[in-house]
């Protein structure tokens, strides 16, 4: 038992002994116990991360700022051409107020001037308007009726066609346009736009009477009664185109028609020494 002991102790002692060496020579010598630092750092990260979402934050408010701000100076910019394209339009509706005020006045003193038959001084005021204004239908169409009237074609054909080319349902300038072409002979042309007056205004009489002429200066006769039967259906009761047409049917020798027609003027005007003389020389030859 006392060997035993002994052998313990010596046991012992070495175990320290190795103990004492192992500590002395170890690579993490000297130990110091960690302290707990869990919380520490938890918190660190969350400050960090709090750190983190407010300058996202305050770099998503400055990038909406910008936004914002840039939307706004655009917007202002678009204001600001909007109101210089408003002054600029109130500019011009004021330049053309001026304009149709002076025209307005200068149309008051033609007709005055043509009221008094004074026609040279009715030219003047309306040249004087055109002046002013060049495409001003007000002034064109009394313009070129004048020159129209006065036979002045070469004054009034570039002056009708500007009212067409301004007006394209103006049907009185494309029939003026035809009559000035019939007179110069080019009758192919003045056929076609006395039609398109027609399809446009299809109930003047005039513009029959002009079909009627260039059919029949063109000897194309049955198409010219054709014409002035529809100009009678217009005006029944006008001596003026029942005569005609009475003319127009002894010229081709149908002397019933016409006798017809002469005794249709005797009815609306019995005065008529024509139709009258008309009458008594068909009655005397049958």
């Amino acid at each position: 038992m006392i060997k035993e002991n002994s052998e313990m102790r010596h046991i012992k002692s070495d175990l320290e002994q190795q103990k004492e060496e192992f500590i002395n020579t170890s690579e993490y010598w000297p130990f110091v116990p960690q302290e707990d630092t869990s919380a520490e750092e938890l918190e660190k990260v969350r400050e960090e991360e709090r750190g983190e979402v407010e300058w996202k934050e305050e770099e998503k408010e400055e990038d909406v700022k910008k936004t914002v701000s840039e939307v706004q100076e655009k917007a202002e910019g678009q204001i600001a051409k909007s109101e210089d394209l408003i002054k600029e339009i109130e500019k011009k509706e004021e330049e053309q107020e001026r304009k149709r005020k002076k025209i307005d006045a200068l149309l008051l003193e033609a007709d005055a001037f043509k009221n008094d038959w004074k026609l040279e001084q009715y030219e003047k005021k309306l040249v004087e308007a055109t002046a002013i204004d060049d495409n001003s239908l007000k002034v064109l169409k009394p313009l070129s009726d004048l020159y129209f009237t006065l036979g002045n074609y070469k004054k009034s054909l570039p002056l009708l066609k500007k009212i067409s080319e301004l007006d394209p349902e103006d049907h009185k300038a494309i029939w003026q346009i035809a009559e000035i072409y019939f007179v110069t002979w080019d009758t192919q042309t003045a056929e076609l736009l006395v039609e398109k007056a027609i399809t446009i205004k299809n109930d003047n009489p005039k513009y029959y009477l002009t079909m009627v002429e260039i059919y029949y200066n063109t000897e194309r006769y049955d198409e010219a009664l054709a014409y002035m039967e529809k100009i009678i259906k217009l005006r029944p009761t006008n001596p003026k185109y029942l005569l005609a047409t009475a003319e127009l049917y002894e010229q081709v020798w149908d002397i019933d028609s016409a006798k017809k027609y002469y005794f249709n003027v005797l009815e609306y005007e019995q005065t008529n020494e024509k139709a009258r003389l008309k009458i008594k020389e068909f009655t005397r030859e049958w």
